[in-house]
């Protein structure tokens, strides 16, 4: 049975494996903007604001899963007949310091997943005293829908539908990838015999491993209760120059890993300096679409564990070859929902106190990649999708482009502090320079200042 609704019509819509793990925590907390993602442009110039708007219109009506509307249990998902008006808002404001106080307010409205849309464009247009003429032009939507794929396609067709007419660039071009066959083809993989084998396979691999690290060291401070369950983050946005980045990919090309794989390893290799772990956990995202639907339009992705054993790991060249046969490993099981393999762990040991991993790294889109209006100038602007931080501290980044990567440093506020934040980024640099310059990184060398070393000691130690 539908539910009561004008713009809700017959047809339903899949819901994919990965994508039941937002609508459980939607649920826990439904006012919450911990999942929304967002990403802005400034343009400047002659804008076509009702070409803007029609090849938005076209965006919508070619990906099945911006419709995407939920039953209040989760249990199904029905497509919302919702026309180009309700997902397209123009705006306009005085002077850019008043509109950019709305935006802020805009990227962290929650959105209600059994009402939609779950997609919200915004055109908003500076009235400017000396009729120049400067727009905002963004997007915020729920992850439920939306990944990192989801936001490269959005820019690329919304650009090729404005410049259609006057670059010859034809928005046929984009052929129609239906979300509901690439759920479908997920769904062929995840049968019985998969999911036993799968079981296994993480059961094994996790171990002993908590999934939630210890960090209290990293801290160097102590939690009252009432702030440990505060979600409340902060961003540092960073680039990598052009050497470094070349450095990087060939590194990673000559020593037949993948860049992810020699970035999680200075990662989790800086990481461990500062928590004094030698053994944890980092959840990452994977994409789970094949081949056939690698420009689907949709959230098609899944988080899984990689396992840091540091013991015996002499260098970060070491840690990089064994974290690629790692990657190469569990290649097979990435497919396997990370709700099961919670589930599994439970089920295995008996209810767990701490059942998330706190520490998370990944690949995304960070918006590196001019828009390309015809005519326009336009510029990326950094933004925090969230007031939330979803891990206590994570590291993603985006290598769309060839001469820099973008990196996104989020965090805790209730955690950690952002002079802490700041060293923390300063020894990540400084670990990149010395590979560069030694070819390699030895355990025994210390990332921390001395005096930062000896305070995270003394916390570490104290038992008060």
């Amino acid at each position: 049975m539908l539910p009561e609704n004008h713009n809700i019509i017959s047809r339903t819509l899949p819901i994919s494996e990965f994508q039941k793990r937002f609508f459980i925590e939607w649920l826990i907390e439904p006012n919450e903007c911990t999942y929304n993602i967002s990403q802005i442009h400034k343009l400047s110039g002659q804008l076509d604001k009702k070409r803007l708007k029609n090849s938005c219109k076209e965006f919508i009506e070619r990906n099945e899963v911006v419709h995407a509307r939920y039953s209040k249990k989760g249990e199904s998902c029905y497509y919302g007949d919702f026309s180009i008006n309700n997902f397209f808002h123009e705006l306009t404001f005085g002077d850019s310091k008043e509109a950019e106080r709305q935006i802020q307010v805009l990227l962290f409205q929650p959105f209600d997943l059994t009402k939609g849309p779950l997609l919200r464009i915004f055109l908003i247009e500076l009235n400017q005293k000396n009729n120049s003429q400067e727009f905002y032009f963004f997007f915020v939507c729920h992850h439920i829908i939306c990944d990192g794929v989801w936001m490269y396609e959005f820019f690329e067709q919304v650009r090729d539908g404005y410049n259609e007419t006057t670059k010859h660039v034809s928005y046929a071009n984009h052929q129609e990838i239906s979300f509901t066959e690439a759920v479908k083809e997920e769904s062929k993989y995840q049968n019985t015999d998969f999911k036993s084998r799968a079981r296994r396979f993480w059961l094994n691999f996790i171990g002993d491993t908590s999934l939630r690290t210890d960090l209290s060291a990293l801290m160097n401070i102590k939690i009252p209760n009432e702030e440990i369950s505060n979600k409340n983050g902060a961003v540092i946005h960073f680039n990598l120059n052009r050497k470094q980045t070349h450095f990087l990919r060939t590194y990673a090309s000559r020593n037949n890993v993948t860049l992810f794989v020699t970035l999680l390893a200075l990662y989790g290799f800086v990481l461990s300096k500062y928590s004094l772990q030698k053994n944890f956990l980092i959840s990452y995202p994977v994409d789970t679409r094949s081949k056939k639907f690698k420009k689907a339009i949709g959230c098609l992705v899944n988080n899984i564990p990689a396992k840091f054993v540091l013991k015996g790991i002499n260098s970060l060249s070491e840690l990089i070859a064994v974290l690629g046969d790692q990657r190469r490993q569990v290649k097979r099981f990435q497919n396997y929902s990370s709700i099961n393999i919670i589930q599994d762990l439970i089920d295995s040991k008996g209810p767990q106190t701490d059942v998330y991993m706190n520490i998370g790294f990944g690949q995304t889109y960070l918006n590196t990649i001019p828009l390309g209006l015809d005519e326009l100038k336009s510029s990326a602007l950094n933004s925090s999708w969230s007031k939330n931080s979803i891990y206590e501290i994570s590291l993603l980044y985006d290598d769309y482009r060839d001469d820099c990567i973008k990196f996104k440093l989020e965090y805790r506020k209730s955690f950690f502090t952002s002079y802490l934040m700041k060293n923390f980024l300063d020894s990540f640099y400084e670990a990149i320079d010395i590979f560069i310059k030694r070819g390699d990184l030895s355990e025994p060398y210390t990332l921390m200042r001395p005096a930062e070393y000896d305070q995270v000691v003394k916390e570490w130690n104290r038992t008060d």
